[in-house]
This record gives structure tokens, C-alpha cells and sequence, in this order.
């Protein structure tokens, strides 16, 4: 009611001062009449959702009607503002494909919370849920009572990324009724950030018979890698003494693992080894193998200048080989002239002739150099001999260098040792002897003709 009456006229206006919480001031004016065609005018006022009504009522000659007038008030909206961002990993090509826009974000009850309709929302219900722009920026907004409280948390987010389960409470507190929209922040203004699904590789290398080989060059190449060197790997590793080596924080997704080189004496390893990180901090282990290197070595004992094969000559072989191993062989020579040995493994080897008894004693029994110690006369006749070393390569499967920079040590390996004799003369300038002693030489020769030793 007002505290006077009005007079009869035209165009009153009742202007808001003052909302009640939680409603914001609406000072649009209602417009109403004094006519006298209504004894009592009422003018009312809502505020949404919730309605105010103003009742006016004069009695007496100044109003003969009541008229009415109506005017709403807004509730006070509620912004939710917040950042987003991915973490980025170049090397894998992850975080700069527009994988921000798959983000969802959620906005939860906090409690039950009752709606105007009278349903309840009840407590972890989900009330909204928003995307996130290109720059990482969004928000919730919405018209809850004041006083409620929410909660953000994410829904979803790209493939490649760690889904948070952490929550940002909010309390929609009333601001007054100047204020039409109330913006609050979660995470101090902070983005929150989401973080690569991560995983590794723990491997070791070894011989074939399971001890770790350190020295193995390894990579980590991506799915679709053909060429594997250390040029397209993303990243490599080099095997430890006991065979262990490993690639840390590799992102989601398919890749290869595979040897890129070996230490000398082992065989390349062509096997690729598939890697699926799918889970974050999944570990996976792989046991990478690889085998000696092998060759033949083959000796040809032949008259000097001549094809013709000598039988039954001994030699003794021993070597070194690259892996520490020593190797001793003894073996003769067969009809054709030739000792083959197969599946020696790679490394130095020496090749001796025997001199048999026969020949020692025939040089001995010829009084010329009767007076020559034994163990001088083998040396001498030992060093009568060179050995002519003649390595052959064969590729046992062809590939393209160019695509494969390691492709040599797929190669089998063939030694031929072509063994001939040294004329007098020459043994004199090997042995150092002096002329005087060319006799010595010349029997020696003679001697190693005669037992089909030499020509």
C-alpha cells in the first residue's frame, strides 16, 4: 500500500530500490494509470522464479477500479571460468594436432540439490557438461540458486592423454543485486593440464647361448619406420655389460624396437620387435638375440707355379676370435690338396705347416747340416713357407644399401690360404743366413722336394 493516494493522471511508473537476495535489481519501470475507472489499482512486481506482488488499494472517491501492473526479476547467473592444456611431445608428434577439442569437462552437484520443478539433482549428479576451444579456454554457465554447491571435473579427453579424476569445488555465493553475473575461477586461474599416457621398454640383448652382449646399438622407431638407422630412430640405447638396455617415457602408441648395429663377431639381428604402449606407466620387456658370425677357411696345398694338389700335408690352425674364444685345429690335407673348415667363428687366426718326422730326419741324415740344431732346423723348415691369404665374400641375402647401411654383415665369410714354398735364395733373405750358409737352404729345399713338400 501506498502511504498517500494518488491522484487521478496518466502514466505512474513503479521503479525497483531494493531486490531480495538471491535476485538481481531490475529498475525497468511499470507503467500503470490512475483512471478512476478502478477503485483499487494493483501494480506487481516478480522476480523470477519466485514472484513479488505489490497490492495497492485506496478506497474512497479517488479510485473507483483497480488496474495491475507486473515486472520480473532476473536470477543472478553463475560463470565458471577455466584453462586447458596438453602436454606436448615433439619427438612423437603428439599434442599439436588439435587434440585440446576432444576435451570434456563436466559440472557435478556437490550435494542433493533440489530443482525448481521440485526434482532433485542428487549428490555426483552431472549438470552440465562444456568442450574446450582451440586456445584451451571454456566455461560453465548457468542459473543455480545462490548458496549451492558444484564441482568441475573432467569427462574425457584425446586418446593419447591421462584422464584427471581430480575435482575443483565452487560455491555459488550471492554477489548483491548489482551484479548480474558472477564470475568465478577453478584451479587459482591455472590451466589444468593433461598429461601423455607413458610407458617403457626394459630389454636385454644376449648371445645365442643367453649371455648379455654389451656394445648393441638399439632403436625405437615409429610403426611405420622401414629404414632403420640411427638417423630415424626417435631413440636409441646401447646394451650395458649384462645385455640391458631401455627407452623411458615412450607416449601412447604403436612403435618398433630393433637393433640398428652389433658388436664385431655377431650377426646383425633383423627382427623387429612391435611395442604397444596403451596404458600409463605399462612396462614392457623383450629379449633381443643375436648369433656368432661364421666363416670357412679354406687351405690349398699346391707346387709352386703349378695346380697340382699335394696330399697329406698336417697343419695346424689356431685363432683368436673376436668374441675371446681360442681356437685349435689340427688337420691334413686331402687328396685334392684342400683343408675346409666350416662354421668358424670370426676372428685372427694363424696358419702353420707340419713338418713330419720324415722330412726332419731326412734333412738330419744329411751330413752336410748334421751339426743343425732340431729345434732350429723345424723353424727353418716352418719358415720355408709363406701363405698367401685370399678372403671371398659371399652375400647370403642381397638387400639395398641404400636402406640398409648394415647390409655387410649378413655376408658369409671365405678364407682360402694358398700355401707355397720359398726358392733357397729367398729363405736365405727371410732367415737372414749368409751366404756361406746358401748350402743349408739348398738341402733343406732339396729335402722338402723329395718328400713332395715342395716342387
Amino acid at each position: 500500500m501506498l502511504p498517500s493516494p494518488l491522484t487521478y493522471g496518466l502514466g505512474y511508473q513503479l521503479i525497483e530500490a531494493y531486490a531480495p537476495a538471491p535476485y538481481v535489481l531490475d529498475t525497468t519501470p511499470v507503467l500503470f494509470d490512475i483512471t478512476g475507472i478502478d477503485t483499487v489499482v494493483t501494480v506487481e512486481k516478480f522476480n523470477a522464479p519466485q514472484k513479488g506482488r505489490i497490492h495497492i488499494n485506496k478506497q474512497g472517491e479517488v479510485f473507483s477500479s483497480v488496474a495491475n501492473a507486473t515486472q520480473l526479476n532476473e536470477r543472478q547467473r553463475f560463470v565458471i571460468d577455466f584453462k586447458k592444456s596438453m602436454e606436448k611431445d615433439e619427438l612423437c608428434g603428439i599434442g599439436e594436432n588439435g587434440e585440446i577439442l576432444m576435451v570434456r569437462m563436466g559440472l557435478y552437484a556437490a550435494e542433493d540439490m533440489v530443482a525448481e520443478d521440485g526434482s532433485i539433482i542428487p549428490k555426483d549428479g552431472l549438470i552440465q557438461v562444456v568442450g574446450v576451444r582451440s586456445d584451451g579456454a571454456s566455461s560453465f554457465v548457468m542459473e543455480l540458486p545462490a548458496g549451492v554447491s558444484v564441482y568441475v571435473c573432467e569427462i574425457s579427453t584425446e586418446e593419447h592423454y591421462i584422464v584427471s579424476d581430480e575435482k575443483y569445488p565452487v560455491t555459488l555465493n550471492y554477489a548483491g543485486q548489482d551484479v548480474p553475473v558472477v564470475h568465478l575461477e577453478i584451479n587459482n586461474g591455472e590451466p589444468i593440464e593433461n598429461y601423455i599416457i607413458r610407458g617403457e621398454v626394459e630389454g636385454v640383448k644376449t648371445d645365442e647361448n643367453g649371455a648379455g652382449l654389451a656394445g648393441a646399438v638399439i632403436g625405437l622407431f615409429g610403426a611405420d619406420e622401414t629404414v632403420f638407422t640411427a638417423q630415424t630412430a626417435l631413440m636409441t640405447d646401447i646394451s650395458k655389460e649384462n645385455g640391458a638396455f631401455s627407452f623411458k617415457d615412450i607416449a601412447r602408441g604403436n612403435w618398433i624396437v630393433r637393433e640398428i648395429s652389433c658388436p664385431a663377431g655377431y650377426v646383425l639381428s633383423e627382427e623387429s620387435f612391435p611395442v604397444v604402449i596403451s596404458e600409463d606407466k605399462q612396462v614392457i620387456r623383450i629379449t633381443m638375440v643375436n648369433e656368432y658370425q661364421r666363416g670357412s677357411l679354406k687351405i690349398l696345398k699346391t707346387f709352386e707355379g703349378r695346380e697340382t694338389p699335394i696330399a697329406g700335408v698336417p697343419f695346424t690352425i689356431i685363432g683368436k676370435t673376436v668374441i675371446g674364444t681360442t681356437v685349435i685345429i689340427e688337420a691334413t690335407t686331402s687328396e685334392t690338396g684342400e683343408i675346409v673348415l666350416d662354421d668358424l667363428l670370426v676372428g685372427e687366426y694363424r696358419i702353420d705347416e707340419l713338418a713330419s718326422e720324415l722330412t726332419v730326419d731326412s734333412v738330419h741324415n744329411n751330413n752336410h747340416i748334421s751339426g743343425m740344431s732340431e729345434e732350429r732346423l723345424r723353424n727353418l723348415i716352418k719358415k720355408t713357407y709363406t701363405y698367401e691369404l685370399i678372403e671371398t665374400e659371399q652375400d647370403d641375402d642381397p638387400r639395398d644399401d641404400a636402406a640398409d647401411d648394415t647390409a655387410d654383415e649378413s655376408k658369409t665369410h671365405q678364407k682360402i690360404i694358398r700355401v707355397t714354398t720359398f726358392s733357397p735364395h729367398e729363405a736365405m733373405r727371410e732367415l737372414n743366413f749368409s751366404e756361406e750358409n746358401i748350402e743349408w737352404a739348398t738341402i733343406i729345399y732339396n729335402t722338402l722336394n723329395d718328400n713332395h713338400y715342395s716342387p
